[in-house]
């Protein structure tokens, strides 16, 4: 790759997000990449200029090499009333073909939504869950911070599986448990 772009449907809507500065391809850098059967995920940290932060690598080519498609549409990535996704540092994928994401809600250095975990059925690219991590729960009581990043998946059987998230901001480990929907820090 020369730069990272993406597969907007058509010119004239790559051209009307480069006039908006939605999108600016000197913004775009890939954090995670992980891969499932013939699907490839690319997350790029939302900023100024990242018009999608969870990501696909599709078969159509650009300028600057293979496009980025939003997984697994463009609605989420357009993230209308905090109801999409916001900014993904990384993702896991499990033994159940599931791709858990974990949006960290911010935007640059500005928190736009709330975190969240949001799952999605990789075999038909449906969303499975998507759940809000409570305020006390992502926010660091003391310093006021947070900044979530790694999601470790572990597995145990479908309904139970436990998630453990970093946050390198807050210095916490936060733990998800997707039998009961609820978190510990």
């Amino acid at each position: 790759w020369k730069y990272f772009d993406y597969n907007f449907g058509s010119n004239e809507r790559r051209q009307a997000a480069i006039q908006s500065g939605e999108y600016n391809y000197k913004n775009n850098f890939p954090i995670d990449v992980d891969r499932w059967h013939d699907k490839t995920f690319v997350t790029i940290i939302r900023d100024s200029g990242v018009p999608s932060s969870l990501n696909v690598i599709s078969n159509k080519i650009g300028d600057g090499g293979p496009l980025l498609e939003p997984y697994p549409n463009w609605s989420w990535a357009k993230n209308q009333n905090c109801s999409g996704i916001t900014s993904v540092y990384r993702v896991a994928i499990d033994v159940w073909d599931r791709l858990w994401v974990l949006d960290n809600g911010i935007s640059g250095q500005t928190s736009v939504c709330s975190s969240q975990i949001v799952v999605f059925d990789l075999k038909t690219s449906q969303l499975l869950k998507q759940v809000k991590i409570p305020h006390n729960i992502a926010i660091n009581s003391t310093t006021g911070s947070r900044n979530l990043v790694t999601p470790i998946v572990q597995s145990f059987d479908y309904n139970n599986t436990l998630v453990y998230i970093a946050d390198v901001e807050g210095y916490a480990l936060i733990i998800y448990n997707n039998a009961d929907d609820s978190f510990q820090r």
